[in-house]
Parts: structure tokens; sequence; C-alpha cells
């Protein structure tokens, strides 16, 4: 139960949007070795200028933490000032890295006067930078932001590679075990003792690297579902190191159900008039059986629950297995081309299945490959 805890607990530190942000990994073209310029570098470590004019005046307006362990913390403060002449309200602070803790509890500052922003660096495990920007905005007018130059360098005891373990699309019922390596820096040999997490659908088993002294293991997480749907939080790898004796290990996985869109996400167009052209997939069973859609409803990604837009649907059999399903958004008042998800309950299982959708605006009405006819000189 001890474990259980120290799980949950990181187990809610994960980022759920894990799945929503993520972006195609392109190549980097390979550039030839050239010696930084030290001006170049200057540049590219300072923070960003004002958006627009500002009576803000940062001092410091640069912190240092120097080094700071894992596990461990240093707090600065810093005097945000305002040297106009109005009443200044602070909108947002802001930092570049959840390793920066911003306090400010005042937020009005009077013409000449200044209020402390607190700043807390927590030495956090994995590969991070060393520079890092807060930016302070402001209700002046154009909401001008101004930043400042934060640096810290965390000494790292372990460092786990990769640090999140994405198994994608897993079949209900079925397993899949992707791995990872957990490397103590000073490689002076370690201990793990466990490696626990909340979900039950999640089991790990390790073993040290031979030939490393066991400063090295080799971490493998199954995932296997039964219910359909995201899983995803912070495992907890327990050592026996006195300073850090938990890191997170970060998994998640979709579990794909009996029912499954043969187009993962639906996108259509939406033209001038607003009028959203309609979706369509296929919609497959993946167990024998007839397939029937019962019910289409709508609900945005961000905040599902009641059908944010009224839709209707049509279904098509191919065969037994699966079915062309149509859908279309009612209505012509949407003044940005809507988003979200279509919920579809099916005969197959009680947890429907969810699609996200995206419309795009409709560029210039001009079908592909053809081109405007050339206009002709006018006649003498």
């Amino acid at each position: 139960m001890r474990w259980l805890g120290v799980a949950a607990v990181m187990g809610f530190c994960t980022a759920y949007a894990m799945w929503g942000g993520r972006n195609p990994v392109t190549a980097t073209p390979i550039t030839p070795l050239v010696q930084p310029d030290p001006e170049s570098q200057k540049a590219a470590q300072a923070p960003p200028p004002p958006t627009a004019p500002t009576a803000v005046k940062i001092n410091p307006d640069n912190i240092d933490f120097g080094e700071v362990k894992v596990g461990q913390s240093k707090e600065q403060t810093v005097q945000i000032e305002n040297t106009g002449a109005q009443l200044m309200n602070i909108l947002e602070v802001r930092g570049t890295c959840g390793c920066l803790k911003l306090e400010m509890p005042e937020k009005k500052i009077e013409p000449g006067k200044s209020q402390p922003l607190k700043l807390t660096f927590v030495g956090q495990s994995g590969r991070r930078q060393e520079n890092y920007t807060v930016t302070v905005v402001t209700d002046e007018p154009a909401k001008p932001a101004s930043g400042f130059l934060v640096k810290g360098k965390v000494i790292q005891v372990f460092f786990l590679e990769p640090q999140t373990l994405y198994y994608e699309f897993v079949a209900k019922g079925r397993a899949k075990t992707l791995e990872t390596t957990l490397t103590r820096c000073d490689g002076k040999p370690f201990e793990i003792k466990n490696i626990s997490a909340v979900h039950p659908e999640f089991s790990f088993t390790w073993a040290p690297v031979e030939g490393k002294n066991k400063s090295v293991y080799k971490i493998q997480g199954t995932v296997r579902g039964e219910k359909p749907g995201i899983v995803t939080e912070g495992a907890a790898v327990l050592t026996d190191h006195p300073e850090v004796p938990a890191l997170a290990l970060y998994v998640s996985a979709r579990i794909t159900g009996d029912v499954v869109s043969l187009t993962p996400q639906l996108i259509a167009t939406r033209g001038s008039d607003g009028v959203v052209e309609p979706f369509s997939t296929v919609i497959k069973r993946l167990t024998p059986g007839r397939i029937q859609i019962e019910s289409v409803t709508e609900s945005h990604l961000a905040s599902p629950g009641p059908a944010m837009h009224q839709v209707e649907f049509e279904s098509q059999p191919i065969d037994d297995v699966q079915c062309t399903l149509i859908i279309r958004l009612k209505g012509t008042s949407f003044e940005q081309p809507p988003q979200g998800e279509f919920v579809i309950k099916t005969n197959v299982e009680e947890t429907p299945l969810r699609v996200p959708y995206r419309a795009v605006q409709r560029g210039p009405l001009i079908a592909p490959g053809e081109q405007k006819a050339p206009q002709r000189a006018p006649r003498p």
C-alpha cells in the first residue's frame, strides 16, 4: 500500500494531454560543426523584448540558481516595479518550465511602487536545459509582456531514457511491451525496489544490465487493457538511493475496443457560408457478429459531456462487420471551423467509440489542376 500511495501521488502529476499535443517526428538536417558566435549565444539566451511599451521594471532582470540537486529546491525574489503614472495590474506571470514555481500574492502595483515575485526552482529528474524565461504580462495598453532570464543547472542522479512510454493503439485484451533504461549517472550500483502504477493495466519487470555493476537497469513495461479508452499516468520507480527514492516513468496507451473507426480523425471542409460538409468513415467490428450504429452525438475534446452541436447520421452496411458512417453537423452558425469528437454508440459494447473530428476552412473555389483562364487584352 505504501508503494501504491507513492504511485498515486506521482500519477496525478502526469500531463494527461500527451495525446493531443504530439507532433509528427521530422528528420533534423545535419549541419557542419561551426564554432558558435558569442554574440549569437547571448541573443539566444536573452529574454524576449516587450511586445509593446511598458512601465514594468524588473530588478534584478536575471536570476542564477546555480547547481541544484534532484529533489532539492532554491528560492529567490525579484521586484516588479511600476515606473509609470497609472495603477498597473499584473495579469499573468508564467515560466517556460514546470520546475519553476512563481508566487506573486499582490498583483496591483501603484505608480512608483513595486511588488515581490518569489521564484522557486525545483530540481527535477530527466534531461533539462539550463536557461529559462519568466514572462510578466500587464493590463497596460496592448497588454505588453516583459521577460527575464532564469538559469539553473540540475545535478542529475539518474537518467531514464526514454522517460515516457507511448504504447499508441493496443487492442482490448492484447498485451504490448515497451522498454526503457534507468542509469545512475555516477556509475555506482543501486537497486530498484519496486515499480508501481495505480492503473492495473500496467505491469513492470526489471533487471540489471550485465557488465554495468548494477548501475544500469533495463525496465520492461507491459500494458493490457480490458476496456477501451485512454490510460495514462506516472508510475513510481522506487530505488534505494537516499536522495532520490522515487522517479516518475510516464506511460500512456489508447486501448481500442471491439469497434474501431478506420479513419482515426475525421476531417471536413467548412464553406464561406458556414456550412460544414459531411464527415465520413468506415466503422468496423473486430469480433464476430453484425454491427449496428445506434446513436451519434457530439462533444468537445476539452470537456466531454453534453452535445455542443446537433448532429444527424446515416449508416450504410458494407457487410456484417463494417459499415459506412456519414455524420453531418446541423446548422450554419459556425464562426470558426468547429472541432471536437463524435461519440458513437453501437450494439457491440457499452463503452461508446470516440472519434475526434475537425473542420477546415475551404480555400479558393478552384478545382485541383484547374487554372484561371488568362484574361485577353482588349482589342484595339
